[in-house]
């Protein structure tokens, strides 16, 4: 499991954030039982567009647990996020499950990752886990059509 950050690592490629939104908030039902936890507990909530050589590739909507992912600051959100919870928490992480599916673009995402209206994006939700196989990241990610993918699934 890595990020686009990694995903990068050793190449002259230049990985920078968008931060649209950063927030503490209740999660939904939904968010809370895929991260197993109350909704009455608090995440956070981070939308950004990633984007490489200043080229937009991807939209991400994150929950993370504030209990498991403690500290997190906008300089890590604007950064790599798994890299401040491996090198700085400590903490592996460890698996993934995906849901994978074509979506069309919301006015912001038309925007922000400069697509036409009605231009077919790849979504990727999923539930992130610990190598312990504690659930610590619920995240749907629209990428743009041009993005390949390498690996699918991990274990």
């Amino acid at each position: 499991m890595t990020g686009l950050t990694a995903e990068y690592a050793g190449t002259k490629t230049t990985v920078t954030s968008d931060v649209h939104e950063f927030t503490i908030v209740h999660p939904s039902q939904e968010v809370a039982d895929s991260l197993d936890m109350s909704t009455q507990e608090f995440v956070y909530y981070i939308c950004r567009t990633r984007l490489t050589d200043g080229k937009p590739r991807n939209v991400e909507y994150t929950y993370m647990p504030i209990s498991l992912i403690p500290g997190l600051v906008e300089e890590h959100v604007r950064g790599s996020i798994y890299h401040y919870i491996e090198d700085e928490l400590r903490l592996k992480i460890g698996s993934a499950h995906r849901v994978l599916r074509a979506v069309l673009p919301t006015e912001d995402e038309v925007a922000w990752l400069k697509v036409a209206p009605g231009t077919p994006l790849f979504e990727v939700r999923q539930v992130a886990y610990l190598d312990d196989g504690v659930p610590f990241e619920y995240s749907t990610v629209h990428h743009t059509s041009d993005y390949e993918f390498y690996v699918v699934s991990t274990h």
